[in-house]
């Protein structure tokens, strides 16, 4: 499958090296600079190519955005067309906004707006390795993938993705749903920089 990232800083890379480990071919955009996202590319071989935010939409048959919420309708303001695009939604928090919480429309909710016909589907991936570096003994575990939206061949494409990733997929639902998820991203990202075995907990309450 190809895959477009939109958004290549800790996740979105993380979610493309295991990606093309799998045999998927990934175009990263939306880094650094254009030298980190060819260096990215470079580093993991055949399956991997760096390029523009608009590359990525005309190259992926599924588009992965992995921006912090606040940039994702500047990440999308000059792709052209999304059109019956997949797009998978897993926007990085950088503050909780009230509106999230009082209106619950959510970041992936926003894209459909701006992309009426795009297949929109909410993810949130919880990543052992990222949060318990030190607690071997939680990356035995087996942790959840969540997604959810409306449409049923995008949700089916998320599953097989959030598998290839080594987590259980976890259906919440239709896309009203993802603003749960991103709050509760919001929550995980906040402590990412506790200690391990802080960290730890929160997994568990996964």
């Amino acid at each position: 499958m190809k895959i477009g990232i939109i958004g290549a800083g800790n996740i979105g890379t993380y979610l493309g090296k295991i990606w093309a480990a799998k045999g998927h071919q990934i175009l990263f955009s939306y880094g650094r600079d254009k030298a980190y996202l060819q260096s990215l590319a470079e580093s993991i071989g055949l399956n991997a190519r760096a390029g523009t935010p608009t590359d990525a939409v005309k190259f992926g048959d599924v588009v992965m955005i992995t921006v912090p919420s606040e940039a994702v309708e500047n990440a999308l303001s000059s792709v052209g067309s999304l059109a019956n695009k997949i797009i998978l939604c897993c926007p990085i928090p950088t503050k909780l906004d009230r509106n999230l919480l009082e209106v619950g429309e959510s970041v992936a909710e926003k894209i459909t707006q701006l992309a009426p016909s795009a297949k929109v589907v909410g993810c949130l991936f919880y990543f052992p390795e990222f949060l318990c570096r030190n607690q071997h003994n939680v990356l035995n575990q087996s942790f959840a993938g969540y997604y959810c939206g409306n449409d049923i061949k995008a949700k089916v494409i998320a599953e097989e993705l959030i598998e290839h990733l080594g987590l259980d997929p976890v259906d919440i639902g239709e896309l009203e749903n993802s603003s749960y998820l991103e709050i509760q991203n919001w929550f995980v990202s906040q402590k990412f920089h506790m200690m391990d075995k802080k960290a730890e907990i929160i997994l568990h309450l996964n």
